[in-house]
């Protein structure tokens, strides 16, 4: 198991993943990341659907280095799924940097 650390950013505002998750590989650090934009873009479509475009996940693996790079783009929202359990830890752990929206957003 290798520790991968999902950070959502659009480039200048960037929210930190401080405790990660333990996942087999890579492939399977990219399905979290892709479930992560899911549920941002079911519950915040708000605020980050007319930016959509600027919005990526940072899949980082345990010495903080970029491994990929997931744009919000990437991901259909007709493709939404329960990812209840997955999002409530990301939440969780998520800590602001700079991250000052116009809108109130809160995850």
């Amino acid at each position: 198991m290798r520790q991968f650390f999902f950070e959502v950013s659009d480039g200048d505002q960037t929210l930190e993943d401080r405790r990660g998750l333990s996942l087999p590989d890579l492939m399977n650090a990219r399905e979290e990341a892709v479930r992560i934009i899911r549920h941002l873009m079911r519950e915040y479509s708000g605020f980050f659907l007319p930016n959509s475009s600027e919005w990526h996940v940072l899949v980082k693996g345990e010495g903080r280095n970029i491994e990929m790079i997931i744009p919000f783009t990437q991901t259909s929202s007709s493709e939404v799924e329960n990812t209840y359990s997955s999002v409530s830890r990301f939440a969780e752990n998520l800590r602001p940097l700079a991250f000052r929206p116009a809108t109130g957003f809160s995850p």
